[in-house]
């Protein structure tokens, strides 16, 4: 009998999303920004959740999203995932663009840079086929300022287009979150053109009903621009 209660207990915390598991996707770009926090607070608030982690390059996750292999992923929005009707997304934070230059470049002298003015340097691009949303935004952002960016070298990860832009391979575009890594060699300056933001986007399954995913979504729902249900 108590084996029973324990039993039907157990599949009623289950039913409340109390217990179980949820399988987050995300890219390594997003790792020091607002997605620890995150993680922070649900497992504060749903201690006995397990949240299975995998990080991954865009293209994939949403692969794995698709084939029920993850719960809920993480990325920068891009055209794909804004038009694709088999999924819901939740846009979070927008966040600010950075410049990032060696510590001796000569545009450190200026408090903030112009877009304008980078028209002729050469850059460390994340690479598109890894990081396409924030790609497409750096690409977006230059070619509104008129410059199509000249691509000296491209990078999977931060902490690597960090150390070549600390190399002089050349400068960099990145989400103003960077700036919580700490790289010797490095500078990061404002843009002056403060419509230059890129956005953190939380992207599931269409009619994906899953109790804990719905706990998931209760936590994130305070950082969230505007959702966008299809």
């Amino acid at each position: 009998m108590v084996q029973l209660e324990q039993a039907v207990h157990k599949t009623q915390r289950i039913d409340q999303g109390e217990l179980g598991y949820l399988t987050v996707g995300f890219p390594s770009s997003i790792a020091n920004g607002v997605f620890p926090e995150i993680l922070r607070t649900f497992r504060q608030q749903y201690p006995e959740v397990q949240l299975i982690l995998q990080e991954e390059h865009s293209a994939f996750l949403i692969q794995r999203l698709r084939d029920r292999q993850t719960d809920i992923i993480f990325l920068y929005l891009y055209h794909d995932i804004s038009e694709a009707n088999d999924l819901e997304t939740m846009s979070l934070t927008q966040e600010p663009l950075v410049v990032v230059l060696p510590k001796n470049h000569p545009l450190t002298a200026q408090s903030k840079i112009s877009l304008s003015d980078l028209k002729d340097q050469e850059f460390v691009m994340p690479l598109h086929q890894i990081v396409a949303g924030l790609s497409e935004e750096i690409y977006h952002v230059c070619s509104q300022a008129g410059f199509v960016p000249k691509v000296a070298q491209t990078a999977v990860f931060m902490v690597t287009i960090l150390g070549l832009v600390a190399g002089e391979t050349g400068i960099s575009i990145l989400p103003s979150h960077v700036q919580n890594i700490q790289r010797e060699g490095v500078v990061y300056r404002q843009i002056q053109e403060q419509t230059t933001t890129t956005q953190l986007t939380a992207v599931w399954r269409h009619n994906h009903s899953s109790t804990i995913l719905q706990q998931f979504l209760n936590i994130i729902k305070p950082l969230s621009i505007y959702s966008n249900p299809k």
